[in-house]
């Protein structure tokens, strides 16, 4: 049976997470590591699949053997990989993560630059943007050219097909020369967004301000319509121009949360595709349905706390 062409298409970084076992020593003690497949795109594209929305990657991986498990791993989660590309310039980009006793992550990058930095404008056709719905893309692609220009690239299709734009400024420090120079690039796009997903620390970074509401308004200004915050073990805030709604944490042992946003963002955007179709244009939904939506995407983030590993621990739709 023919598969239906993507409703989502995820444009980013995806990458092998190393994680240190046992969890609750640093990196530099470590000495024992399991393998993941991770990446923050890439987990949305998983994520997606999982909740029962077709959607594709966007990306590049190295000619080796960790290359050939990531695909292995998309196309056995029915992520269509039409778009992800091979390099032989560059190795696949590879994570080392250590978790604390609280199951957060700190990372070590070996991405120098990566396979996943080396994506091409020409590598990325349009038709596949004609028949989607939503583009989503994170800050990791911004780092360097020439993923940044395919980002951009990729958001003029986006744009030409009238597509929702989802954006996820994942701030990493280890991967940029300097914070300023990470807050500029992390907030150039935001004109062109129109649902954008920042951790507490990200809204700092990109507003200059800790509260909540007046950090989401201030970004606002820059484009996004809808804002989502989220805030770990305290669950999600999310911001509109006409109301705003706090999802409280969910309580869970928390084993991993790395990718807990990432589930976020895919249980947001299953739930809009589901529920509101017709709104996905101008995120013009009721109150109501932006509540339950929060309150989805945070079961989701939950669900992912508790399994290691961010593309193993999204859910399905009956596990949340």
């Amino acid at each position: 049976m023919k598969k239906a062409p993507p409703e989502v298409l995820c444009m980013g970084e995806i990458l092998i997470d190393f994680v240190a076992t046992p969890s609750g020593q640093p990196l530099v003690e470590s000495e024992t590591f399991v393998r993941k497949p991770g990446g923050a795109v890439a987990n949305v594209a998983v994520g997606l699949s999982r909740l029962g929305r077709s959607s594709g990657f966007i990306g590049m991986v190295g000619d080796d053997a960790f290359g050939d498990f990531l695909r292995r791993t998309l196309e056995n989660e029915e992520v269509d990989v039409s778009l992800m590309g091979v390099t032989e310039v560059q190795p696949t980009t590879l994570a080392f993560v250590a978790l604390d006793k609280k199951g957060v992550p700190s990372f070590s990058f070996y991405r120098h630059p990566g396979a996943d930095l080396s994506i091409q404008p020409e590598d990325v056709r349009s038709p596949i943007f004609e028949s989607a719905k939503i583009f989503h893309f994170g800050s990791l692609s911004l780092v360097q050219d020439p993923a940044m220009s395919t980002t951009y690239h990729c958001l003029d299709l986006a744009e030409a097909s009238n597509l929702l734009v989802t954006y996820d400024p994942n701030y990493r420090p280890a991967l940029w020369s300097d914070e300023a120079s990470a807050v500029e690039a992390m907030a150039a796009p935001l004109d062109r967004v129109d649902l954008l997903k920042v951790s507490q620390e990200e809204l700092a970074l990109l507003s200059g301000e800790d509260d909540l509401e007046r950090g989401c308004r201030k970004i606002a200004t820059r484009g996004p319509k809808a804002i989502v915050v989220t805030l770990g073990a305290e669950g999600l805030f999310g911001w509109t121009e006409g109301f705003t709604h706090r999802a409280p944490g969910i309580e869970v042992k928390p084993v991993d949360t790395t990718g807990c946003g990432d589930a976020s963002m895919a249980g947001l955007q299953a739930y809009l595709l589901k529920h509101h179709p017709q709104s996905l244009s101008t995120l013009e939904f009721p109150e109501e349905g932006f509540r339950k939506a929060l309150d989805f995407a945070n079961r989701c983030a939950a669900h992912a706390a508790t399994i290691q590993g961010a593309i193993p621990s999204l859910p399905r739709e009956g596990e949340v």
